[in-house]
């Protein structure tokens, strides 16, 4: 085919490996290790994200079939060095969580290293991820990782 587009890649890079905090349930989570920065992200528009749970259990017990871990990012350098303002973590007061990116949709399992999958488009050209625990009915497992790898489209 002429003229078609393609998903250009860049390198993945790990904003949590296997030290994400445990978070209990309906409760917010800074990922560890969590800032990226425009070189990361190549300015491109999009990334592909990774969830994986701990490779000991991904949860305390059986999450809810169809809840999610949700991934809200804080924009970073939005002027100039200004960063939007930090979310309170743990126990929310505030609904305020950052700009929602995605939702890895949990499948009634709490095996060992299960991986979820989430497209975020228009992504902040540098930020820090945050993790919520939407009603899975149990404590995500400390030792999770998180992976972004930026995309784009362009010609074949």
């Amino acid at each position: 085919m002429a003229n078609e587009s393609v998903f250009k890649y860049g390198t993945a890079k790990t904003l949590a490996n296997a030290n994400g905090a445990a978070i209990t349930n309906n409760q917010l989570s800074a990922a560890a290790g969590t800032l990226y920065s425009q070189t990361d992200t190549l300015d491109y528009p999009d990334a592909v994200f990774v969830w994986a749970g701990a490779t000991g259990s991904s949860f305390g017990g059986t999450p809810t079939a169809g809840s999610t871990l949700d991934l809200f990012i804080r924009p970073l350098d939005i002027n100039g060095t200004t960063d939007q303002p930090a979310p309170e973590t743990g126990s929310l007061t505030d609904a305020y969580k950052g700009q929602y990116i995605g939702s890895f949709v949990l499948k009634a399992s709490s095996a060992a290293g299960n991986t979820y999958r989430c497209v975020g488009y228009d992504i902040p050209r540098a930020g820090e991820a945050y993790v919520f625990n939407n009603a899975t009915g149990q404590s995500v497992t400390a030792n999770w990782t998180l992976i972004m790898t930026p995309r784009t489209v362009g010609p074949a």
